[in-house]
Formats: C-alpha cells, structure tokens, sequence
C-alpha cells in the first residue's frame, strides 16, 4: 500500500512539474509540433496507468500486471523522448511529430493488446487449474469421510485402497475424462451412504467399480 502511496506521488508531481515547465516555457504560442507532443505525453502517461488495471485477477496478478507497468513504462519514456525532441529542436514540424508519435503509440497498443491477451490466457488457465484441483480434492474430502464413517475393518481396509488411488490419480483433467469425473464423484456418494448404512458388501462392491473407474482415468490422461 505505502508503495503504490509513493507511485502516486511522483507521478502527480512529475505531470505537474511537465505541465508547468510546458506552459512557462512558452504560455500558449507554442508550435503545432509542441502541442501534439503534449498531448501524445498526457496519451502515453494515461496508458501508463490505466492499461495494467485491465489486466485479470488471478494468482500470478502481481506478475501479469507488472508486465503490463514495464510496457507502459517503455512506451512513456519513448514519447517523452520523441517528444522532447520535437518540443526542442524541431517545432514546428507537426506532421512529423503526429507521425512519429503514432507509430510510437500503435506499436504499443499492438504489444499491449497481446500481453494482456496473454495475460487473460494465463488466468483461465490458472482459473482451470484452480477448479481441478478443489474437485480433485474434493473428491479425495469425499473418500476420507466414508473411511472415517466405516463401521468394519475391511471395509475401512478396501477404502483406504480407494483413497491411495484417488491420491496418486493425477489432479489435472481433461475433456475426455469428465464422464469419468462425475462418475467417480457419484460413486463416493453412494459409498458413504454405503459405509454409514454398514453395508460391507456395497461398500466392497463400490470400491471395486471405484479404482476400475479411476484406473480408466489414469489412462486417459
């Protein structure tokens, strides 16, 4: 918080200190190249701290959106760069600045609109994963409570063969493996209901179809 507090700061006093160095400098009979140039630095300060606030939430979010920072940063210290140039040396060359100027923003917005394409492919991957891996949990959740309501060794013993298979089962999913999925997630079910009710043979017999089931899953992924 206090660094993004200080952030703030100097870049307020840095457009400050721009705008008043720009119009002490000439008041308003500056040059058409001028003016184009001090609209393009407010463009390029904009972007700067607008573009990384588009960036999505996610858990790499520190990393993407200083991706999006370090290029907004690049392209501002262009512009200034380009802008300088033309608010000291060459004035009145207006159409050469507006030019140059739009090359410098249409190359960023051309990188900016890939990283945070990027950056979005990134977070629905991680959205993705982060959902595999609750209802891979889950799942696991699911068998430890019907070993933990078993009311017979060998069926606590046949479980616990199920919750080593669920746990060595890898945690990423695919298409192809959904049905599977569901299927494993509905035969829990009816495998706790089937240890709570002390049924020793359902529980065999579900425990049975449970590590066929996650044996084809493993296969297909």
């Amino acid at each position: 918080m206090r660094n993004k507090v200080y952030t703030a700061v100097v870049g307020l006093l840095f457009i400050i200190v721009f705008d008043v160095i720009f119009f002490l400098g000439g008041g308003e009979s500056h040059g058409m190249a001028e003016w184009v140039s001090f609209a393009f630095v407010w463009v390029a300060y904009a972007c700067l701290l607008v573009v990384p606030l588009l960036s999505p939430k996610s858990p790499s979010t520190a990393v993407t959106t200083g991706s999006t920072a370090v290029l907004g940063m690049v392209y501002f210290v262009a512009e200034l760069v380009a802008a300088s140039v033309f608010m000291l040396l060459f004035k009145d060359e207006w159409v050469a600045a507006l030019i140059v100027q739009l090359i410098l923003l249409a190359l960023y917005a051309g990188a900016a609109v890939a990283t945070l394409r990027a950056n979005d492919a990134t977070a629905q991957a991680e959205a993705v994963q982060e959902a595999e891996r609750s209802a891979f949990s889950g799942r696991v959740d699911v068998a430890r409570q019907a070993l933990l309501v078993a009311r017979d060794d060998e069926s606590r013993r046949l479980i616990e063969r199920v919750v080593d298979d669920l746990r060595s089962s890898p945690v990423a999913s695919s298409s192809a493996a959904a049905p599977l999925d569901e299927a494993i997630s509905q035969q829990l079910a009816a495998l706790v209901a089937a240890a709570e009710d002390g049924n020793g043979e359902a529980v065999a017999t579900l425990c049975e179809s449970l590590r066929r089931t996650i044996a084809q899953r493993n296969q297909v992924l």
